[in-house]
This record gives structure tokens, sequence and C-alpha cells, in this order.
């Protein structure tokens, strides 16, 4: 009998679901990109009772050698098809002209066939060793796990994509489509967008989002983490801490914006230059996302004197966000989920609109207790958040109210929840009884 995998190309913060169902399933064998999943969480679903295996280690030297030829072969194909007139005839009325848009899916294919190519022969030997019962991810549109999806389709291995954020705006371009065979959303705000596009909703299932869960336990920790963060980082715990969540173009559609991270801080900064010019006594906290460019690590921090901020009050961080959105007095961001994770725990968020926020559309109702205001009205906006108790109580309120159709996982429980949807999909002996919370 073949042993037992999953393959898995979830991201860290969703990695938590892997020891989890290996725990209800000991053997399995976890399949990912090598480097995805680090030491710590490869020790972790050792100790459940399985193995992480790269699927690099899949192909020996031969079989690589061999997917060399293998691209170098389809890209001369490519490249003798892209030249046929025929190709021309097809693209003559597309807006681009058929001698760029050529260029264009050379230098693709170029980028992505070995990668993808490798990824396929490495998933057909993972199905002649092992009994592979399902495929996880965390999006289904690039063309790794895209591929993984057509994969799974042909060798009827079920895919389930772990939403890895509420979609705020309507769905749109590439995003506005379902691959994976489920797709495991947070709440009923998670299906609206969908609904609103008129795409087929049968393969929406309603979770919570497992990396949300310790927002549960760490929202009754408020003060202890308020005063570990600040600690580590030099701040008071006893005056105001505002943290503002930059936000990074991917360069997915054609409506991103390549210089929003530097209009938006400078947004911020002019805020907090108001605030600190006004006489508020309060600390602000650039927070930046992991991975961002080692050169904003030395520009961010200069351009606070720029801005007038003293430096005893001013920081910049690139770390988790979980600690500065449980123990911050309001968080700031862009049409993001961070300001649903400031929803799981009640502290008071502002979303900051912008010129594309404005065009696609409000992310947030008016009862979600979020608070969205232009670059113009930012500064005022967080001194009344910041200097009056009721505004902050009926905001929290709200935020409360609003959390459970933004994230059934609320109350801690979404890594079970999203275990019994993927069980549901294994044959039917191989299913262990789940309690869940009611």
């Amino acid at each position: 009998m073949k042993p037992l995998a999953i393959a898995s190309l979830l991201w860290p913060p969703n990695q938590r679901v892997l020891p989890a169902f290996v725990k209800r399933h000991p053997g399995t064998t976890v399949l990912s990109l090598d480097g995805l999943i680090s030491q710590a969480m490869t020790a972790r679903i050792t100790d459940a009772g399985g193995q992480v295996l790269a699927f690099e280690a899949l192909l020996d030297e031969p079989a690589r050698l061999a997917l060399g030829r293998a691209v170098e072969a389809r890209m001369r194909t490519l490249e003798a098809v892209l030249t046929q007139p025929a190709w021309g005839d097809y693209w003559r009325e597309f807006p681009l002209s058929e001698r760029s848009l050529a260029a264009i899916l050379s230098q693709v294919a170029a980028a992505q066939l070995p990668t993808l190519l490798r990824l396929m022969a490495a998933m057909d030997e993972a199905h002649q060793r092992f009994n592979l019962r399902l495929i996880v991810l965390n999006e289904d549109m690039t063309p790794p796990p895209r591929a993984l999806v057509a994969w799974g389709r042909s060798r009827g291995v079920p895919t389930v994509q772990l939403s890895h954020g509420v979609e705020l705006f309507q769905p749109y371009t590439v995003h506005a489509d379902l691959q994976a065979d489920i797709t495991a959303v947070f709440g009923e705000r998670g299906i609206e967008g969908y609904a609103d596009i008129g795409l087929d909703l049968s393969s929406l299932r309603i979770t919570g989002n497992p990396a949300w869960d310790d927002y549960a336990e760490l929202r009754h920790r408020r003060r202890e983490i308020r005063e570990a963060v600040a600690a580590e980082h030099g701040l008071s715990p006893n005056l105001p801490i505002v943290v503002f969540g930059t936000t990074w173009s991917a360069n997915l559609t054609a409506h991103s914006d390549e210089g929003i991270h530097g209009r938006t801080l400078h947004m911020f900064l002019s805020a907090a230059q108001a605030l600190a010019r006004s006489g508020l006594s309060a600390q602000f906290v650039v927070k930046d996302r992991p991975g961002a460019p080692a050169a904003a690590q030395h520009k961010i921090p200069a351009l606070f004197a720029d801005y007038g901020l003293p430096a005893a009050s001013a920081r910049y961080v690139a770390g988790e966000a979980m600690p500065w959105v449980v123990g911050s007095d309001v968080v700031i961001s862009m049409q993001s989920n961070l300001s649903l994770e400031a929803m799981m725990v009640g502290t008071p968020a502002v979303d900051l609109l912008n010129e594309v926020g404005m065009w696609l559309g409000p992310c947030f109702a008016a009862d979600s207790g979020v608070i969205e205001a232009e670059a113009s009205s930012l500064a005022e906006t967080l001194r009344a958040i910041l200097g009056d108790a009721q505004l902050r109580d009926r905001q929290r309120h709200r935020l409360a109210q609003a959390a459970p159709r933004h994230n059934i996982g609320v109350d801690g429980h979404a890594t079970e929840r999203f275990i019994a949807l993927l069980e549901t999909l294994l044959p039917a002996g191989s299913r262990p009884a789940l309690s869940l919370p009611a």
C-alpha cells in the first residue's frame, strides 16, 4: 500500500493546519516547495507523526536533465509558432501588436516553463510513489498553484484553496474566477463579492481563517502584549501607539499602482506630522510587510526626521503584525485585511482611501466599525479616535458586531473547521470523527 500524502502550497501563516491534519492522519507526507515550510513547522509536522518532503527531492539528476531538454524543445516550438503568418492574422485586431505580444509570451514562457515543468514532473512522480489525497493552497491564480489545480483535476485529486484574505472589493480581472474544486472563505463577507459578479457559489465553504485563530486568546492579553512590544522597541506603553500598515503593489493586474507604497506612506507621515505639531503625544509605527526591500529599513526611518517626528516616538518595523494589532491604540491600512485583524481584537481601525481604492468602491460597510478616511482628513480622524473615549467605545462595539460576518473563526476554531472540510474530501473509511465547537 502506498503511503499517504498531501501536496501543500500554503503560505506560512496558514501552515498551522498541516500538523493538525497530520495528527489526525499519522504517517502522512506533506509535499511542498523546498524552503516554503520552515524548520520549526517541519518539526511540528514530524512531532504530529508525519514528514515533509520537497517536490524538488522527487526528481533525480537524469530527470532534471531531461526536463531541461524538454524546456528547450518547447521553447523552440513556441518560437516557431509565433513566427507563422497565422499568428499575426489571429491577433491582428488585438490592441497590442502581434510582434509585441509574441515577445511577451516568449519572455513569460522562458521564465515560467522550467518551474512549471519541474512541478508537473514532481507531481507525476509523487502520484507514483504516494497515495496522494489532497492538494491545498492559498491562491489559485498565479502559475504554480494554477498548474497544480489543473494537474489535480486531471488526476482526480481534490484541490482546496484556503483564501489568503477576504475579497473586500468586487473581484475583478484575474480574481473574478475560482479555479480550485473547493474554496474556503472566512465568513459571509467573503462570499458577497463572488455573488455580486454572478459566480457559481457551490464551491465556496465558510471555515474562518486559521491564521487568525490566536486572536481569540490574544485579545484578552492586550496589556501584556502592549507592554512587551513597547519594551522591545523602546516605546512607552502609557502613550498612544498608532500603527500604519504599508501596502505594496502586487502587479497582478493593470489596476495596480506601482507607487502605492511611497504615496500612502507619505499620506500617513503627513498626518503624523500634523498631530505632532499640534502637541498630541503619540508614538507612530510604520509596520512594513515581511520581505520588504532591505533599502526600506534605512530609507523609511530617515523620513521620520524629514517630517519632524522625534526619534523617540517613531519606529519602522517589518516583522509579525499580530502583536502590533493587539497592542496598539489604532491601526491604519489601505483596503486591507489588516483592518479585519484589528476587528478580531477590537482595536480601532482606519481604512485610508487612495485613488485606486476609491475607484474600486468602498470596502467596509457603515456599521463595520472600520472608519474610512481620505488623506486630507486622516490627522483629524486619528485625533478624534485617540481623544474621544465614547467614539472608541462605539467603534469597538461595531467591530465586535461585524467580526463574525467577516470571520466566523473569531472563536479560534477555524483550523478545526478547515480540517473538517478537508476530511469531507477523503474516502469515507479514512475520516476520523471530529468534534467541532457548536
